[in-house]
């Protein structure tokens, strides 16, 4: 039926993806992937909430490409580059423990929502769940930029153009971590 149809779109386009995932790698960093795959989760929610037919869902199920074929193995090369060596088997066991956690807590909650509320009180909560998550993702990119010193050393070679532009050069770390946080 189509919910098999919709299934396999969706395998098909990762299965793809994952073929290239290397190459993809060797371009994107690990951190721009998950962030990438936390707003195409946003984006597919509600685009799942706006769909009006069938043909719409199959062609939603494209941003599987950059959703969980981008997170699934992401997670565990950006847990394997951030957890020491010694500490690498339970930082995998965690990731895995959360996501089936959060699978199973999503089954039994989108099953009570289905039940009371009905499709779209489903679609309404996957929207607000990707985004959260989403928002921690970005959230957490700024933390270790500003942790890092990347946004001092950016904001020290960029205060030259800054003042050339009139902006002054102590609100450099205002417009560089804005576009990404929201707030700053």
């Amino acid at each position: 039926g189509t919910v098999g149809v919709a299934l396999f779109v969706a395998t098909a386009i990762e299965a793809v993806f994952l073929v290239y995932l290397d190459k993809i790698r060797s371009r994107i960093s690990d951190n721009w992937l998950l962030k990438i795959a936390g707003l195409s989760f946003v984006l597919k929610s509600v685009l799942f909430l706006a769909a009006g037919n069938v043909m719409t869902i199959y062609a939603i199920q494209l941003l599987q490409a950059t959703s969980y074929t981008f997170l699934s193995p992401i997670q565990m090369y950006y847990a394997n580059n951030k957890i020491s060596p010694a500490d690498m088997v339970k930082g995998q066991a965690f990731i895995t423990a959360s996501y089936t956690l959060g699978c199973a807590m999503g089954n039994f909650t989108g099953g009570q929502l289905l039940e009371f509320f009905g499709v779209s009180a489903i679609l309404l909560a996957g929207i607000v769940i990707a985004a959260m998550g989403t928002l921690v993702i970005l959230l957490t990119a700024v933390h270790m930029l500003r942790a890092s010193g990347a946004v001092e050393l950016l904001s020290t070679l960029l205060a030259p153009a800054f003042r050339f532009f009139g902006i002054p050069p102590e609100t450099a770390m205002l417009v560089l971590i804005r576009p990404i946080s929201g707030s700053a």
